[in-house]
Protein backbone atom coordinates (compact mmCIF):
# COMPACT_ATOMS: atom_id res chain seq x y z
CA UNK A 1 0.00 0.00 0.00
CA UNK A 2 3.45 2.01 -0.37
CA UNK A 3 2.00 6.25 -1.02
CA UNK A 4 -1.72 5.18 -0.88
CA UNK A 5 -3.80 7.78 0.95
CA UNK A 6 -7.00 6.38 1.84
CA UNK A 7 -9.97 8.05 0.97
CA UNK A 8 -13.65 8.61 2.81
CA UNK A 9 -16.68 7.57 1.76
CA UNK A 10 -20.30 8.48 3.42
CA UNK A 11 -21.85 5.10 4.74
CA UNK A 12 -25.51 4.46 6.05
CA UNK A 13 -24.03 4.16 9.52
CA UNK A 14 -22.79 7.65 9.20
CA UNK A 15 -26.13 8.97 7.93
CA UNK A 16 -28.52 7.33 10.45
CA UNK A 17 -26.26 8.32 13.18
CA UNK A 18 -27.24 11.88 12.23
CA UNK A 19 -30.74 11.16 13.41
CA UNK A 20 -29.69 9.68 16.83
CA UNK A 21 -27.19 11.58 17.77
CA UNK A 22 -23.26 11.30 17.98
CA UNK A 23 -22.08 8.80 20.06
CA UNK A 24 -18.24 7.12 20.87
CA UNK A 25 -16.99 5.24 23.20
CA UNK A 26 -16.13 8.69 25.04
CA UNK A 27 -19.60 10.11 25.31
CA UNK A 28 -21.54 8.82 28.32
CA UNK A 29 -24.66 9.50 26.25
CA UNK A 30 -25.51 10.96 22.47
CA UNK A 31 -24.61 14.51 21.72
CA UNK A 32 -27.17 16.03 19.53
CA UNK A 33 -26.16 18.14 15.92
CA UNK A 34 -27.63 19.92 13.33
CA UNK A 35 -24.19 20.89 11.32
CA UNK A 36 -21.77 17.97 9.76
CA UNK A 37 -18.33 20.58 11.16
CA UNK A 38 -19.86 20.11 14.57
CA UNK A 39 -19.77 16.16 13.76
CA UNK A 40 -16.19 16.25 12.61
CA UNK A 41 -15.08 18.53 15.50
CA UNK A 42 -16.92 15.81 17.73
CA UNK A 43 -15.20 12.57 15.59
CA UNK A 44 -11.80 14.82 16.07
CA UNK A 45 -11.94 14.71 20.23
CA UNK A 46 -12.90 11.12 19.95
CA UNK A 47 -9.46 10.17 18.22
CA UNK A 48 -7.70 12.17 20.43
CA UNK A 49 -5.91 10.00 22.90
CA UNK A 50 -5.72 13.07 25.04
CA UNK A 51 -9.66 13.33 25.64
CA UNK A 52 -10.37 11.29 28.57
CA UNK A 53 -14.68 12.30 27.63
CA UNK A 54 -16.87 14.27 25.88
CA UNK A 55 -19.92 15.69 27.05
CA UNK A 56 -23.15 17.84 25.90
CA UNK A 57 -23.12 21.69 27.01
CA UNK A 58 -25.41 24.35 27.08
CA UNK A 59 -24.37 27.42 24.90
CA UNK A 60 -22.01 28.92 27.38
CA UNK A 61 -23.08 32.77 28.21
CA UNK A 62 -20.18 34.35 27.31
CA UNK A 63 -19.23 32.64 24.02
CA UNK A 64 -18.97 34.42 20.72
CA UNK A 65 -21.88 35.70 19.14
CA UNK A 66 -21.39 33.96 16.00
CA UNK A 67 -21.18 30.36 18.09
CA UNK A 68 -23.42 27.54 16.17
CA UNK A 69 -22.85 24.84 18.70
CA UNK A 70 -20.93 23.60 21.43
CA UNK A 71 -19.67 20.63 23.58
CA UNK A 72 -17.24 20.25 26.72
CA UNK A 73 -14.44 17.85 26.61
CA UNK A 74 -12.18 16.62 29.69
CA UNK A 75 -8.34 16.21 28.78
CA UNK A 76 -6.01 15.51 31.78
CA UNK A 77 -8.86 15.93 34.38
CA UNK A 78 -9.42 19.50 33.15
CA UNK A 79 -13.17 20.05 32.00
CA UNK A 80 -12.94 22.53 28.72
CA UNK A 81 -15.79 24.70 26.67
CA UNK A 82 -15.59 24.43 23.22
CA UNK A 83 -17.82 26.68 21.74
CA UNK A 84 -17.49 26.35 17.47
CA UNK A 85 -17.73 29.57 15.61
CA UNK A 86 -18.65 31.02 12.05
CA UNK A 87 -15.05 32.76 11.89
CA UNK A 88 -14.24 34.08 15.69
CA UNK A 89 -11.26 31.91 17.34
CA UNK A 90 -10.74 33.11 20.92
CA UNK A 91 -10.32 32.15 24.17
CA UNK A 92 -13.67 33.19 26.45
CA UNK A 93 -14.95 33.26 30.44
CA UNK A 94 -15.62 29.14 30.90
CA UNK A 95 -19.31 28.41 31.92
CA UNK A 96 -19.41 27.05 35.76
CA UNK A 97 -17.80 23.59 35.92
CA UNK A 98 -15.27 24.44 33.24
CA UNK A 99 -11.67 25.47 33.66
CA UNK A 100 -11.27 26.86 30.11
CA UNK A 101 -13.51 27.99 27.54
CA UNK A 102 -12.23 27.85 23.50
CA UNK A 103 -13.88 28.92 20.65
CA UNK A 104 -13.06 27.81 17.10
CA UNK A 105 -14.20 28.77 14.21
CA UNK A 106 -15.52 26.33 10.87
CA UNK A 107 -12.41 26.65 8.82
CA UNK A 108 -9.75 25.51 11.59
CA UNK A 109 -12.29 22.14 11.95
CA UNK A 110 -12.87 21.62 8.52
CA UNK A 111 -8.71 22.31 7.60
CA UNK A 112 -7.33 19.45 5.91
CA UNK A 113 -5.84 16.53 6.26
CA UNK A 114 -6.69 16.60 9.79
CA UNK A 115 -10.78 16.47 8.47
CA UNK A 116 -10.63 13.86 5.54
CA UNK A 117 -8.21 11.35 7.79
CA UNK A 118 -10.58 11.88 10.76
CA UNK A 119 -13.90 11.23 8.32
CA UNK A 120 -11.65 8.06 6.59
CA UNK A 121 -10.97 6.70 10.30
CA UNK A 122 -14.58 7.34 12.03
CA UNK A 123 -16.35 5.21 8.71
CA UNK A 124 -14.31 2.16 9.99
CA UNK A 125 -16.12 2.51 13.68
CA UNK A 126 -18.79 -0.32 13.00
CA UNK A 127 -16.83 -2.52 11.51
CA UNK A 128 -17.27 -5.86 13.00
CA UNK A 129 -13.43 -6.80 14.51
CA UNK A 130 -12.69 -10.54 14.86
CA UNK A 131 -11.32 -11.38 18.39
CA UNK A 132 -8.25 -12.92 17.03
CA UNK A 133 -7.00 -9.61 14.99
CA UNK A 134 -7.00 -7.38 18.02
CA UNK A 135 -5.19 -9.72 20.06
CA UNK A 136 -2.35 -10.55 17.43
CA UNK A 137 -2.36 -6.74 16.62
CA UNK A 138 -2.17 -5.01 20.63
CA UNK A 139 0.34 -8.25 21.30
CA UNK A 140 2.46 -6.99 19.00
CA UNK A 141 2.03 -3.39 19.39
CA UNK A 142 2.84 -4.02 23.88
CA UNK A 143 5.66 -5.24 21.94
CA UNK A 144 6.73 -1.85 20.30
CA UNK A 145 5.25 0.65 22.57
CA UNK A 146 6.71 3.41 20.01
CA UNK A 147 4.86 2.58 17.33
CA UNK A 148 4.96 0.64 14.25
CA UNK A 149 4.77 1.58 10.12
CA UNK A 150 1.01 0.78 9.30
CA UNK A 151 2.74 -0.88 6.13
CA UNK A 152 4.90 -3.06 8.61
CA UNK A 153 1.97 -4.61 9.81
CA UNK A 154 0.63 -6.31 6.64
CA UNK A 155 2.52 -9.67 7.86
CA UNK A 156 1.79 -10.16 10.97
CA UNK A 157 -2.25 -9.55 9.58
CA UNK A 158 -1.74 -11.22 6.60
CA UNK A 159 -4.59 -13.47 7.79
CA UNK A 160 -7.05 -10.94 6.62
CA UNK A 161 -5.76 -9.64 3.61
CA UNK A 162 -8.68 -7.63 2.83
CA UNK A 163 -10.09 -6.11 5.95
CA UNK A 164 -6.69 -5.38 7.69
CA UNK A 165 -6.59 -1.56 7.55
CA UNK A 166 -10.51 -1.48 8.42
CA UNK A 167 -9.89 -3.36 11.11
CA UNK A 168 -6.73 -1.49 12.43
CA UNK A 169 -9.19 1.51 11.87
CA UNK A 170 -11.71 0.73 13.86
CA UNK A 171 -9.89 -0.29 16.55
CA UNK A 172 -8.41 3.56 16.47
CA UNK A 173 -11.99 4.62 16.84
CA UNK A 174 -12.25 1.87 19.89
CA UNK A 175 -9.83 4.03 21.73
CA UNK A 176 -7.30 0.57 22.00
CA UNK A 177 -5.03 1.94 19.35
CA UNK A 178 -3.75 5.32 18.11
CA UNK A 179 -2.71 7.20 14.56
CA UNK A 180 -2.07 10.73 14.36
CA UNK A 181 -5.42 11.84 12.30
CA UNK A 182 -3.78 15.28 11.50
CA UNK A 183 -2.06 13.74 9.05
CA UNK A 184 -3.07 11.68 5.69
CA UNK A 185 -3.13 7.70 6.22
CA UNK A 186 -0.54 5.85 4.54
CA UNK A 187 1.56 2.90 4.91
CA UNK A 188 3.95 5.68 6.64
CA UNK A 189 1.43 6.04 9.93
CA UNK A 190 2.65 5.28 12.97
CA UNK A 191 0.32 2.77 14.86
CA UNK A 192 0.68 2.71 18.20
CA UNK A 193 -0.77 0.86 21.47
CA UNK A 194 -3.22 3.29 23.82
CA UNK A 195 -1.16 3.12 26.82
CA UNK A 196 0.61 6.06 27.12
CA UNK A 197 -0.51 10.13 27.06
CA UNK A 198 1.57 12.24 25.04
CA UNK A 199 2.32 16.01 26.21
CA UNK A 200 0.86 18.19 23.63
CA UNK A 201 -2.92 17.13 22.51
CA UNK A 202 -3.28 16.22 19.37
CA UNK A 203 -6.82 17.92 19.38
CA UNK A 204 -4.98 20.63 17.05
CA UNK A 205 -7.27 23.46 17.29
CA UNK A 206 -6.88 23.18 21.27
CA UNK A 207 -3.20 23.36 20.61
Amino acid sequence: MSGIVLPYSATAANRLQNSRGFMSVKCATPIQYTQRSARDALIQASLDPEVSSIEPLVRPEHCPPDTYFSFAVVIHNKRCAIALTEAINCTFDPPHGCRVGLAIDRASILSDPAKTTARTIWACRETNLPPLFSVKLLGRLRAHPAGIRLGDLEETLVEEPERWVDYTLAMVCAGLVIIDYRAPITDESLVRINLEQRRQTAFHWIG
